[in-house]
């Protein structure tokens, strides 16, 4: 019995144990636990995948388990097998995702998906604590999907949530992001209009793989708050393809641009044109990373504040 065999599944307590659990019209309960597992056909995860568009599945049982966990934080546990996602994961508040490892749990873009691979719902979406998958946006020359990123996180507040919006109190470690030709969007409100944007976000050995030759491994836009990289990998795959700037904040067209923002513990920028590009953007601390085979190592403009560099590498090369 999956937890998505009945949407009419209820959430109830076990009188003698105190124990949450799911229970169907036919009397089935599945206890509540930290993680529910996700796997294949013949795989007995409590959530079973078609190997098709697993993004059905995937979206469906977190907004489950979103509706029903009182704010305590459940979590779907990935087999080590690959998942087909037609069109976006859309990342629910205290719902976070664990897979077998960033080389045994594989998240595959199908063609058609567009935009991001995940992306939030309108809200804050707090708490999410994902590691150890894989996405993979194509293969080696060949995104399957132009222009698509793998985590586009784009703030949208709600009037219902006090105008709250955006990613908050969450990390991401273990992650390996291949073959898009865009790695992680993360965009605040741009007006400041908004409680909770991207704020005390951390991302711990992520690396990001991009393919195409304009996209960005990383691109910030609008209001943030203590952001850090630490141990992460920004580059283009291919070492000859140095296009563009690896990692982007700030536009000259915004008003409100990302502040408190930090690479730390060998950050890795690499196969560029430039590795940072900071327009307007506040306290954006450099320390202890390594940069290669680049043309520029950081660009400065539109009157941004507080840049520290610190302990960084610079064997760059020529263009």
């Amino acid at each position: 019995m999956s937890i998505l065999d009945a949407p009419s599944a209820r959430v109830g307590t076990d009188s003698g144990r105190q124990q949450k659990y799911a229970q169907f019209p036919d009397g089935t309960k599945i206890g509540r636990r930290m993680r529910y597992t996700v796997g294949r056909q013949g795989s007995g995860c409590d959530v079973i995948c078609d190997g098709v568009a697993d993004d059905v599945e995937i979206n469906a049982a977190l907004l489950f388990l979103h509706n029903h966990n009182n704010f305590t934080g459940w979590a779907l546990e990935f087999s080590d097998e690959s998942f087909y996602i037609a069109s976006s994961i859309l990342r629910q508040a205290y719902v976070s995702m664990f897979g077998q490892g960033a080389r045994a749990t594989q998240f595959i873009a199908a063609a058609g998906l567009a935009g991001g691979m995940q992306k939030l719902v309108p809200g804050a979406i707090q708490f999410l604590n994902d590691s150890s998958y894989r996405m993979v946006g194509g293969s080696a020359g060949a995104p399957t999907n132009a222009g698509c990123f793998a985590m586009q996180f784009v703030a949208q507040p709600l009037a219902a949530q006090g105008n709250a919006g955006g990613l908050w109190n969450s990390s991401f470690s273990d992650i390996q992001i291949d073959f898009f030709d865009n790695g992680i969007q993360s965009i605040g409100t741009l007006d400041n209009s908004a409680l909770l944007p991207q704020q005390f976000v951390n991302f711990i050995d992520v690396d990001v793989n991009v393919e195409g030759t304009t996209g960005y491994a990383l691109d910030m836009r609008g209001q943030h708050g203590q952001v850090t990289f630490d141990s992460c990998t920004l580059q283009n795959r291919v070492s000859t393809n140095r296009v563009g700037t690896i990692a982007r904040h700030g536009r000259s067209t915004d008003t409100v641009f990302p502040g408190n923002v930090t690479f730390k513990n060998k950050c890795t920028f690499q196969n560029a044109r430039r590795a940072i590009d900071v327009y307007g953007a506040s306290q954006v601390h450099v320390d202890d990373n390594w940069f290669e085979n680049l043309a520029e190592s950081v660009r400065l403009d539109g009157g941004g504040l507080g840049m520290s560099w610190s302990e960084t590498d610079l064997p760059m090369q020529a263009p």
